[in-house]
């Protein structure tokens, strides 16, 4: 059932990523009477708007506040209950608890002024680490966030672990929809490849890449007998990045002698702690490259040999991928068991990652399985946005 005249969307993000762009572009295009709200960010965070966000049809810019309490940075948008009075929308569609604030005005919003609207809440809702987990702090605080999403008519998973995690927690099935969180880069087509492409084919696109990207971005991409890794996000302990270090301060001699060069992207509380030891010790085989526009890190992805995700993440793994490079990750956000295919599209390491685990065999290991063709062919089997996006709809406002 499609989306009816009737229907009233509203859309409530903290921000507006870069990825998201295309996705928000295509829910205008055939749903027109939605409303967007969102926040330009907290500034000298990870979480921002891309600069030209507020060019998107439909937008309504909210003011916000943050506050940094050192473990969590509280957000808080203004005004939002007035504009959802304002709209009237049938439909609403909220983040998780990530947007703790908002989320709640939804609630409020529909249980105390609007009870016939509908009101739909995408989220990871869990994390794969999440299950090691055992502590009476971390159980009471999933069972209040199971609590507040219980009162949710609709559920948004990003992956099919997330939608398997609330089946877990006996939310109906039959509420629960799932939509890949997946980077617009895959929507921007490369030239295809089939079954009957040779493997010089195979070999020229993915070498026109790299040859494209490597002219543009670091002199070290351009040594072909080195094992180049790209490691990006944000350079902090719940990306595991410290025991990255270790681990490559542990195992130098052999990621040495095998010419692994790792390259590092982003920001973060341990972005001076590795430059720190870079600088103390100039044979550690890694470089740090700061944080880099979106086009630029896509750049560098696409000129390395493999992805490597040490620790929690997700959304890279799709810009990765949308480029034919490898992908090889510990645990993630839950879309790795969707995307990360074990020798076809990047290795999936059962293990948590320590300092002594050597990298080398998984590395090479992916590098040499996984043929852009194999990837190219996974990532086809995604249907495109304007399906996944109707479903979506159909779904939502049956």
């Amino acid at each position: 059932m499609a989306p009816t005249r009737k229907t009233r969307l509203a859309i409530i993000q903290r921000v507006i990523p870069h990825y998201r762009k295309k996705l928000f572009s295509e829910i205008f295009n055939q749903l027109t009477d939605t409303r967007l709200y969102f926040s330009t960010g907290i500034p000298g965070t990870k979480v921002y708007s891309y600069p030209e966000a507020h060019q998107l049809q439909s937008t309504v810019l909210l003011r916000c506040f943050s506050l940094d309490l050192g473990f969590i940075t509280i957000f808080y948008q203004s005004c939002l209950l007035r504009n959802l009075f304002r709209y009237r929308p049938t439909l609403i569609i909220s983040e998780g608890l990530s947007n703790p604030f908002s989320l709640l005005k939804v609630i409020i919003y529909k249980y105390l002024f609007a009870p016939h609207v509908n009101i739909a809440v995408w989220s990871l809702f869990s994390l794969p680490m999440d299950e090691r987990k055992t502590s009476f702090c971390f159980q009471a605080r999933s069972a209040l966030a199971l609590s507040v999403y219980r009162l949710f008519d609709y559920y948004i998973g990003y992956s099919t672990y997330s939608v398997e995690y609330l089946v877990k927690q006996r939310i109906p099935r039959s509420k629960i929809v799932l939509f890949q969180n997946l980077s617009s880069n895959l929507y921007s087509p490369l030239p295809i490849l089939t079954s009957s492409s040779s493997p010089t084919d195979e070999s020229l696109l993915a070498s026109r890449l790299r040859y494209k990207y490597q002219s543009c971005i670091d002199h070290h991409l351009s040594d072909k007998t080195s094992i180049h890794i790209a490691v990006v996000g944000h350079l902090s302990r719940d990306k595991c990045i410290d025991t990255l270090l270790d681990n490559i301060r542990t195992n130098l001699h052999l990621y040495t002698a095998n010419n692994l060069y790792f390259h590092f992207v982003g920001q973060g509380p341990l972005y001076p702690v590795l430059a720190s030891s870079k600088n103390s010790d100039d044979r550690l085989c890694y470089k740090l490259h700061g944080p880099l526009p979106s086009k630029q890190t896509l750049s560098l992805v696409a000129a390395c040999d493999v992805l490597l995700l040490p620790g929690r993440g997700g959304m890279v793994i799709s810009e990765a991928l949308s480029v034919l490079t490898p992908v090889v990750c510990f645990a993630c956000d839950g879309s790795e068991y969707d995307l990360v295919i074990n020798g076809k599209t990047g290795s999936i390491v059962p293990t948590k990652l320590t300092s002594d685990l050597i990298l080398t065999p998984i590395i090479q290991s992916a590098i040499r399985e996984c043929s852009a063709l194999s990837i190219q062919t996974h990532l086809g089997s995604i249907p495109p946005l304007p399906n996944r996006v109707s479903s979506l709809l159909a779904f939502l406002c049956a």
